[in-house]
């Protein structure tokens, strides 16, 4: 099985986006300085693959996303999942999907919720009882 992934995706509340691209068959190193969100990645990659609550920051970050994505790469096909943003400790159970890797401009909500998406995600990553 070869995995890794492509890109964190944040669309803004204001409409803009943000990503974060990471490069297959590298090492990818984050820097910064304290507070600027490297360990938020962690978090925001937890929230797209289910999580049932978060601990993403409200200040700063979850405050001005409106939907949180990654797309990556697992037994050659590439998948985006995002999900919209939780409101205040609540999460949400609207997600956008694409089997394709599509990444839209702006998320619409897909008729997968996460019943069906974890089923296809546990599928590729060979996830059974």
């Amino acid at each position: 099985m070869k995995f890794y992934f492509n890109k964190l995706i944040l669309w803004c509340n204001n409409g803009t986006t943000r990503e974060i691209i990471f490069l297959p068959n590298k090492i990818n190193v984050i820097t910064g300085g304290s507070g600027t969100g490297k360990s938020s990645i962690l978090k925001i990659i937890d929230y797209c693959f289910f999580a049932s609550s978060h601990k993403i920051p409200e200040d700063i970050i979850n405050e001005n996303i409106a939907w949180y994505g990654i797309n990556f790469f697992i037994n050659n096909k590439t998948y985006t999942i995002a999900r919209k943003s939780p409101k205040g400790k609540i999460v949400t159970n609207e997600y956008y999907f694409s089997s394709q890797g599509v990444i839209p401009i702006e998320p619409k909500i897909t008729d997968f919720n996460d019943l069906k998406l974890k089923a296809i995600i546990e599928s590729e990553f060979k996830i059974n009882s």
